[in-house]
């Protein structure tokens, strides 16, 4: 970057020209480092308002959110259109204004297209000389399909412990209708409903007698 101004001598005639110089190499280089970084990370990546206007956002940021271009994100206002909860954006705000970070914040966003994802959130603030936020700058992960494995895992669990505790009942009594009873129990656990009952079908009679009831 070069600037360039005259001087004048003392008759107030032209004196000279002063040039000056600055080498811009290695501040161009890191500035294209980091737009490189920026575009090219699979998280996504923003910087906002502390009222929620999205100021920038990587491409990664747009795709998340269903988007078909940074330009939709940056005329909304985040706080009011991408959190599910508004109470997480307020929880989130206070965490800010508190500690002026936060680290792995779980919250549900909506997509364009309206469905929700989960998210973990991982911000700072960035504050002027008078010490008030002027913007936050974060990087967002998706996490709904590690969230919804976590799910799946839970409820196989579930159905396992229940499946076993079938087989203790089997183990433990002969008697048919008390089987019933605690295998009845053990299916009204697992899928946490109000009432429940067990027939047994009588081929002979083509008849249904009810053996055990809940609820």
């Amino acid at each position: 970057i070069v600037s360039t101004s005259a001087y004048t001598g003392e008759d107030v005639s032209i004196g000279g020209v002063v040039h000056a110089i600055k080498d811009m190499t290695e501040a161009r280089a890191a500035e294209e480092r980091y737009s490189s970084l920026f575009n090219h990370m699979h998280e996504g990546v923003f910087a906002s308002s502390p009222e929620g206007k999205i100021l920038d956002c990587n491409e990664a940021f747009v795709r998340m959110l269903g988007y078909g271009s940074k330009d939709e994100l940056l005329d909304m206002n985040a706080a009011e259109a991408l959190y599910v909860h508004p109470e997480d954006r307020r929880k989130f705000s206070e965490e800010m204004a508190r500690q002026g970070y936060v680290r792995n914040f779980e919250c549900l966003l909506r997509r364009r297209d309206g469905t929700d994802i989960s998210v973990i959130e991982s911000s700072f603030a960035t504050r002027g000389p008078s010490g008030s936020i002027e913007r936050y700058q974060g990087v967002v992960m998706d996490v709904t399909d590690m969230k919804r494995a976590e799910d799946e895992i839970r409820r196989r669990n579930r159905e396992l412990y229940v499946l076993n505790n079938i087989a203790v009942a089997f183990n433990q009594s002969f008697d048919l209708d008390e089987i019933l009873q605690l295998v009845m129990l053990q299916i009204v656990e697992l899928l946490s409903t109000d009432t429940s009952s067990v027939y047994l079908f009588d081929e002979e009679t083509v008849s249904l007698s009810k053996k055990a009831a809940y609820g």
